[in-house]
């Protein structure tokens, strides 16, 4: 009781990561990986529960990225409404911004 009690405290801050290595496939190399304590992930449970009904309510109606109850597959069948208009657009341009290099670039000046 004492620790649900705990968790309604408003001066919460998140204490820092617990680093544990694993192994890659090549056993070579070696990726990190940060475990939260159990009360971080009970408050970002909390958090979690107490903003998705209003991300749900206010969110795009179209949007499927990490949403509870979409896939790829509504996705999909959401590009194949929208391309089977007949005045549907007769291209589709895709771009990768985090591999464009025009935004980490640094500025030397």
């Amino acid at each position: 009781m004492k620790a649900i009690l705990s968790l309604t405290n408003k001066q919460y801050k998140a204490k820092p990561l617990r680093r544990v290595y694993i192994e890659k496939k090549d056993k070579k190399n070696k990726r990190s990986l940060g475990i939260p304590t159990m009360y971080d992930r009970v408050m970002q449970t909390l958090y979690a529960l107490a903003l998705e009904p209003i991300a749900e309510v206010n969110g795009d109606n179209i949007s499927f990225g990490f949403r509870k109850g979409r896939s790829t597959k509504d996705a999909c069948e959401q590009i194949f409404c929208v391309l089977a208009r007949k005045c549907s657009p007769q291209w589709i341009l895709e771009g990768d911004i985090k591999g464009c290099g025009l935004l980490s670039r640094k500025r030397t000046t």
